[in-house]
């Protein structure tokens, strides 16, 4: 029995340290919230992926999307100010947008990914 409790906790505490599964590797940690990476770039723009995750007791991805667009808004803006390229948007349309949630912990994971184009 002993045996049993004790494999038990051993999956939950493994189990709790996992992040979002689809996340990938190599993401750059911006804040306590996000972490974001560029998947393509080209003379037209770049492709950026973000992360956002925060830990919710009742869970809400809706209220994390708009948080997280706010996010990939100003990040977007950031990154084409450091290439001394002028910002030409993205479309808020087109928005590849996928949730998942970590009940162990209570961790809530949005994933936005979108064409940033230059002016």
């Amino acid at each position: 029995m002993k045996k049993l409790v004790c494999l038990l906790v051993l999956a939950m505490m493994v189990g709790g340290c996992a992040t979002y599964s689809s996340m990938g590797g190599n993401f750059i940690r911006l804040n306590n919230n996000a972490q974001y990476k560029i998947l393509v770039e080209n003379e037209d723009g770049f492709k950026l992926s973000l992360v956002y995750s925060s830990w919710q007791f009742v869970p809400s991805p809706e209220r994390l999307v708009v948080l997280a667009k706010s996010t990939f808004d100003t990040l977007a803006k950031d990154i084409c100010r450091q290439k001394n390229k002028n910002f030409g948007g993205f479309d808020d349309t087109e928005f590849l947008v996928s949730t998942d949630r970590n009940i162990l912990i209570g961790h809530t994971y949005v994933r936005l990914d979108n064409w940033v184009k230059y002016q």
